[in-house]
């Protein structure tokens, strides 16, 4: 795995009014709650499925997000950070919800700055030590300076299964980018991405695809469409479609990484395009009926949501 590590933070509460002596409003807060994110919880979503997971990323080493990791990580998880300097801070992104409606109303990040001049040296470094003894690598770049173009041109010519997702956010909107990976087998993206890659609103969908596994030579393409489902593009042969298996969701962050996690598992293995979506489809499901990343997808909850959707 190898990603940027966040901690998202939920604060419940609610808005008890305008402030007295200032035009803003004020927030009361009741409870709050923190998950492992990013890269960390796409380990967490398939350390019931692997034998060893090696998670590659920074770190802060803060003490409370540091018991927060080891409560929230499986005994075959194994952390590899790269500790940058002593002033460097975790990625956290805290969101308000309105209690009663689950509404989310604004969000507060911690963000890092731009990586040292050399770091993506160190980072290749620790790829280069653990990529030997691992069949499958997964990237989820979410664009806040942990892989730059030379990491990601490195980690392209690793001759292992590779999945890639990269996600377009309020702080990379005028960065992000998906050209700076190639030969990829697995592509996760939203259709709001690929429209922002080609700068194009209104061509079909599957000719902007098949565009993209050309000039990125993408085995495999998946489009992510939000209560529209999903759609697996392949070179040469006919998409494949599934819808969503929820009408409402409650959260959709974490819903991509969910989708990565289980599809990169199912294409590594070889199984028919219609059951990887089908699989990936269903880990979204699971991830969008919680708040944030709190439940993760495991094997027996796989099963037991196979057993009732085939009843």
């Amino acid at each position: 795995m190898i990603g940027e590590l966040i901690f998202d933070q939920y604060c419940f509460g609610s808005i008890i009014g305008k402030s007295g002596k200032e035009p803003h409003l004020v927030f009361k807060e009741n409870t709050a709650d923190i998950h492992v994110g990013g890269v960390g919880v796409i380990a967490r979503h398939i350390s019931s499925f692997v034998r060893q997971i090696n998670v590659i990323s920074q770190f802060g080493n803060e003490i409370y997000l540091k018991k927060i990791l080891n409560q929230s990580f499986s005994k075959n998880i194994s952390n590899n950070f790269i500790f940058t300097n002593r002033i460097y801070k975790s990625i956290i992104k805290k969101r308000f919800i309105d209690e009663v409606s689950n509404y989310k109303m604004f969000g507060s990040y911690i963000l890092p700055k731009k990586s040292s001049k050399n770091f993506h040296l160190k980072l290749i470094s620790k790829i280069k030590s653990k990529v030997k003894s691992s069949d499958l690598v997964i990237v989820s770049d979410y664009g806040h300076h942990f892989l730059d173009k030379f990491s990601a041109a490195f980690i392209s010519k690793i001759k292992v299964f590779k999945a890639v997702n990269t996600q377009l956010n309020s702080s990379n909107v005028t960065t992000h980018s998906l050209q700076n990976y190639k030969n990829i087998d697995l592509v996760v993206i939203n259709e709001s991405e690929l429209r922002t890659e080609f700068r194009n609103e209104n061509k079909e969908l599957k000719f902007l695809a098949y565009e993209k596994i050309k000039k990125s030579k993408i085995k495999h393409l998946i489009i992510t469409q939000g209560k529209n489902g999903a759609t697996l593009f392949r070179k040469n042969f006919i998409p494949v479609h599934c819808p969503a298996f929820v009408e409402k969701s409650i959260d959709k962050v974490g819903a991509g990484d969910a989708m990565l996690s289980m599809c990169a598992l199912a294409i590594k293995q070889n199984l028919d395009s219609e059951i990887v979506l089908f699989l990936g489809s269903i880990a979204s499901a699971i991830n969008v009926n919680t708040v944030g990343n709190k439940v993760s997808v495991d094997y027996h909850q796989l099963e037991r949501f196979l057993k009732f959707s085939l009843e």
